[in-house]
Formats: structure tokens, C-alpha cells, sequence
């Protein structure tokens, strides 16, 4: 899938939701937008983003509700759900599920770029409770559960340029600008640790002010890539403080 991904509406002081829209160029077709997402005003901390398949319509419990991506209060992980699922408590009383699409991780424990982590479900469903409890692919990541149930992914190390004193990667000519913004996944084994170095799975990465490429393939979803993209809009406290993570 090669696309494009636009800020609809930038947030800031006021009362306006940022706004971000997926486009794709079926062939032989003209753009079209696959799938937007608003960022949500909540009382709780952290990031929260409401995915559809309609640009004006952000409801969730709206036939164009596709999935939500929230993170916690330092912007240093995320979990992709579905719909909610009626199910039944541990005592027996109604309780509601949603289904887990995909966690990602943010870590930073030296100067060179933040490290991304994410984890897919791998063949097998996933739920975590409304509760806010840490799901099953969370824990994964961190390694509270077995592992091998699932499917991983790092970003790309990039290359210190000595002369220039800057990261560097290549985009294959898909990303204008540097920006703090701009990844690459590939896939890893339960450690995180790289397998497939030379195959991405998803690139991503500035070209203007509002537009960014996107570039998105097996085993991630259109929904799943379109989530990891979003994480990178929000401000880590623990970077604008210069803490390692």
C-alpha cells in the first residue's frame, strides 16, 4: 500500500481536535481517502485518537467506526482496539471486551533516536478489558507473557553522518525533510531484535509542513500502519526534558 498521509487540522490552544486523513491511489482511479482519524478532548491523560472510515464522522459507535488508538500519560505506549465485545465477568456480571489489533512501544535509553517497538497478534485474538488494563500484547511487550503467540517489529537503526553530524536513512526517494517524525519497520523475533533488515514492512516520513508518504506492507494492515503513524504526532514529556526512557 503506498499512500499519503495528511493533517486535516492542525491542533494547538484552541478548542479544535487535530484531524489526519489516509489517502491511497487505487490504480487506474484518482486519490481517495481510505481511512482519517481525530485526536479526542478527555479528562484522563494521554493521547487518544478515534479512527473512521468517514472524515466527518468520529463517533464510536458509528458504522464507520474502524478502530482507537490511545497511549498513556508519557506517550511511551500505545494500544491499537477494535470494537467493544459484549462478554461476561469473572464474577459472572456483563462486562465489555475490545479486541487488540496491535501495541507499540516507545524506548529511548540513549542520545541516538527513540527505538519503536511494536507487537501484532500473530494468528490468534487478543481482548483486554474496559477496565484499562494492560492487554495481552502489551504484556508481551513487555515480557510478562510467552511471546511466540505473536508477531514483531523494530524500527531501522539509522547512520550516523560524521561530517554532516546528523542520523541518516534512506527513503528511497519517498521522504523530502528530515523530521524527528520519519521511520522505517522491519520485522523482529520476541526480542526485538532485527531478522529482515532489507525487507520493510513500512516507511514513513515527511514531504511537507501538513503531507507525509506512507508506505505500508504485510503483515500490517492498512488500520495497524495507519495507528503506528499517528503515535508520532504526540510530545514525549520525557524527551522535551531530555530523560532517557
Amino acid at each position: 500500500l503506498q499512500g499519503r498521509l495528511q493533517v486535516l487540522r492542525a491542533g494547538g490552544l484552541g478548542l479544535k481536535r487535530p484531524r489526519y486523513g489516509l489517502y491511497v491511489i487505487p490504480p487506474h482511479s484518482e486519490e481517495v481517502l481510505l481511512m482519517a482519524a481525530e485526536r479526542q478532548s478527555q479528562l484522563k491523560l494521554g493521547p487518544y485518537y478515534v479512527i473512521s472510515s468517514n472524515a466527518l464522522d468520529f463517533d464510536r459507535d458509528s458504522p464507520c467506526f474502524l478502530g482507537r488508538l490511545s497511549g498513556n500519560a508519557t506517550c511511551t505506549q500505545y494500544l491499537l482496539h477494535g470494537q467493544r465485545i459484549g462478554g461476561s465477568g469473572t464474577s459472572g456480571t456483563s462486562a465489555t471486551l475490545r479486541e487488540e489489533f496491535a501495541a507499540l512501544r516507545f524506548r529511548k535509553p540513549t542520545d541516538a533516536p527513540r527505538r519503536m517497538q511494536v507487537v501484532l497478534p500473530n494468528g490468534t485474538t487478543s481482548y483486554s478489558s474496559r477496565s484499562g488494563q494492560e492487554g495481552q500484547l502489551l504484556a508481551a511487550a513487555e515480557g510478562t507473557m510467552p511471546r511466540q503467540q505473536f508477531g514483531y517489529m523494530v524500527n531501522t537503526s539509522p547512520t550516523w553522518d560524521a561530517a554532516r553530524k546528523v542520523y541518516r536513512m534512506n527513503f528511497h526517494n519517498r521522504v523530502m525533510r528530515a523530521s524527528s517524525k520519519n521511520f522505517q519497520l522491519i520485522k523482529a523475533d520476541s526480542s526485538f531484535k532485527a531478522e529482515t533488515p532489507e525487507f520493510l514492512a513500512m516507511q514513513f516520513g515527511r514531504v511537507d509542513e501538513t503531507s507525509f508518504s506512507f508506505d505500508a506492507s504485510g503483515p500490517l494492515s492498512p488500520l495497524q500502519a495507519f495507528a503506528i503513524a499517528l503515535s508520532v504526532f504526540d510530545d514525549r514529556v520525557y524527551e522535551a526534558l531530555r530523560i532517557y526512557y
